[in-house]
């Protein structure tokens, strides 16, 4: 019995236009490529098929097309690239602090804001806003715990606890690592905190042979943010930002897995693109692979240290204008092009696998093609709609009412 039949795609061709550009114009035709597909329908009998999938209008000399007859062009945008920016914010009394975007080809936007009590948060879509550390611990897990981040953005040293002035070299400091109760699980102190006298008196008298604590610290930014998120792990930090996401759902750990994984690391779903991954190889002086189109926990390391120096106003580090030519980018007819068929392709996924659900485990005396499977209307009408009545697709030399 047949269980499972899925389309294969094999390869592309392009039909050269029927007409010429001067026939067009007469006929009032467009002067347009037809593209073709060939799949295969695997299943106990495989069939392959060459499908039209759409029909693509043909540059000419000028740089416009011929679509029903009357010659248009489709007009490029400047727009910001992928990236990260620096930007200078007001709060309401007009005090200033320093935020930064991190700006995808494709997904969602990440914004990270400092608050009046020096916390960093990050803001998604403008609408979720949680602490950053809470983000880094859902993206990353156990490769970004607290005491990770903290040896990632400060400087530590160990300090052995057999000396007689144990007690005081600690007290004040920053401990990097929490001290646990192994038996009961009691947290006696947390990563990130500092030690309190009596504390460093309990630590020396416990028998623990040393403890790792921060240098002086220069920027407190990440320490306050820390004190400020009340999740202590992964699962807590994921509880968290998926009742932000989905307010008034009941907490499952695996569709809220699923959920993140496909926000942040699906290549289709959220993408940098070549240009967003060099531009913050660029800014931060990375050597991450330009193959790479998802956010890296380096990304974030670096995006906090450049932060601080400019909070602490270091040579070097500078905020970006975003208004400046240099930080922006023309977003030619491919481009936009790429996303309609990107958006057509979708929904032609779409009525595919509805059609391949409703056939699952059927068997017909009719022979089944993959054409039964397709409607290429989906992918044709988003072309069509684009060239010919898109916002940006105008008659070559119409007076602009600008």
């Amino acid at each position: 019995p047949i269980t499972e039949r899925y389309i294969e795609y094999i390869s592309y061709s392009l039909i050269e236009p029927r007409y010429t550009p001067d026939e067009c114009r007469s006929l009032q035709k467009s002067y347009e490529y037809g593209l073709k597909i060939k799949v295969r329908l695997n299943q106990e009998e495989p069939v392959e098929e060459s499908i039209l999938l759409c029909h693509i209008p043909k540059m000419i000399g000028g740089g416009e097309f011929v679509i029903n007859g009357i010659d248009r062009l489709i007009v490029t945008q400047i727009n910001r690239p992928p990236g990260i920016d620096f930007e200078e914010e007001s709060y309401s009394d007009g005090s200033k602090f320093y935020s930064c975007s991190i700006i995808p080809e494709r997904g969602s936007w990440v914004n990270f804001t400092i608050s009046k009590k020096g916390v960093l948060h990050a803001r998604i879509d403008n609408r979720i806003k949680v602490p950053a550390t809470v983000l880094l611990k859902v993206l990353f897990g156990d490769q970004c715990t607290v005491s990770d981040l903290l040896r990632d953005i400060y400087d530590t040293q160990i300090v052995p606890l057999s000396s007689p002035t144990s007690i005081a070299r600690i007290t004040g400091r920053i401990i990097v690592i929490p001290i646990i109760n192994q038996e009961t699980g009691e947290i006696y102190i947390r990563a990130g905190e500092t030690i309190t006298e009596s504390l460093a008196e309990d630590l020396v008298a416990s028998g623990l042979e040393e403890i790792e604590i921060l240098e002086y610290p220069e920027d407190d930014l990440i320490l306050n943010t820390i004190l400020e998120d009340e999740t202590t792990d992964y699962n807590s930090a994921l509880r968290l930002l998926y009742s932000k996401f989905r307010p008034g759902n009941p907490f499952n750990e695996e569709r809220a897995r699923d959920l993140i994984e496909d926000r942040f690391n699906n290549p289709n779903r959220y993408n940098l693109g070549r240009i967003g991954r060099f531009r913050i190889n660029r800014k931060f002086g990375l050597d991450i692979p330009e193959d790479v189109f998802t956010l890296q926990k380096e990304d974030f390391i670096a995006m906090i240290k450049y932060l601080t120096g400019l909070r602490k106003n270091k040579p070097g580090y500078e905020l970006d204008d975003i208004d400046h030519l240099g930080n922006r980018r023309v977003k030619t007819i491919k481009d936009q092009l790429e996303s309609v068929l990107r958006g057509g392709l979708i929904r032609l996924r779409h009525y595919v696998m509805d059609k391949l659900s409703k056939y699952k485990g059927i068997e017909t005396d009719e022979p089944i093609t993959p054409s039964l499977f397709f409607k290429s209307q989906a992918v044709d009408s988003a072309v069509k709609y684009f060239f010919q009545r898109g916002e940006l697709s105008q008659i070559v030399d119409q007076t602009n009412p600008l």
